[in-house]
């Protein structure tokens, strides 16, 4: 598509307006075109639709000036396809209006336009609500995901973090199965293949010495078998 400031040429050069060239009327054009976008803006609600549909030969100074100077807000959701158009303040206040409003689904679309501080409050926001992280965690730097996975497991236990295991530091991982351990938990094999080998082969034998041999049983796969025979060697002669 054109830039928008050669529509009124390319429109006189086939002898059509410039509504005729686009194949539809724009008002927001038309009064960009005209100079008059200023109190166009202030006076007209401008549908998110017709925003995303004259982007495409919109210049992303103009997109932004939309955005923030049209009457009324825009929602997150409206926005994610304008997103690489708009400065990271608005995108931010997109967010945190949408995570205020509860529309979570919308973070998720646009987690990899958000700023990190961004995405670790709205998780914050949705973990208090009971809602499954696990679509933005991808985009949660490992250091602040230990401390949503503990907030996560206080709350849910380890069903609760089950989904997000692949993007929990390692050391946070084994607090949460010590403290699985403490409370008698059993699925050990959730967790066990995200565990250092050396902490798993560990759990295994303190598993062994308190008789928790179904416990064990859910992690053997995962164990060194040579570490278990030795324990098991030394213990039975």
């Amino acid at each position: 598509m054109p830039d928008i400031s050669k529509l009124p040429e390319l429109a006189e050069l086939f002898g059509i307006s410039i509504d005729e060239l686009l194949g539809k009327k724009s008002e927001l054009i038309s009064n960009i075109i005209e100079g008059d976008m200023e109190e166009f803006l202030g006076n007209t609600l401008v549908a998110a639709e017709e925003l995303k549909e004259a982007a495409p030969i919109l210049q992303p100074a103009q997109i932004e000036r939309i955005v923030e100077d049209a009457k009324q807000e825009f929602e997150l959701g409206e926005m994610t396809e304008l997103l690489p158009f708009i400065n990271q303040d608005t995108i931010n206040k997109l967010a945190y209006r949408a995570a205020e409003n509860g529309r979570y689904d919308d973070i998720e679309d646009a987690a990899p336009f958000l700023e990190q501080k961004v995405i670790v409050d709205t998780a914050k926001m949705m973990i208090a609500d009971r809602k499954n992280i696990e679509d933005i965690a991808p985009f949660i730097e490992r250091s602040s995901m230990g401390e949503l996975a503990g907030m996560i497991y206080e709350n849910d236990g380890l069903a609760g973090v089950e989904d997000i295991l692949p993007f929990i530091p390692r050391e946070v991982l084994q607090e949460i199965t010590e403290k699985e351990y403490e409370r008698g938990g059993h699925d050990f094999d959730v967790i066990a293949p995200f565990l250092d080998k050396k902490y798993l082969n560990e759990l295994a034998i303190r598993l062994l010495r308190d008789k928790r041999i179904k416990d064990l049983e859910n992690t053997i796969a995962f164990v060194d078998t040579n570490v278990l025979s030795e324990f098991i060697q030394e213990n039975l002669g």
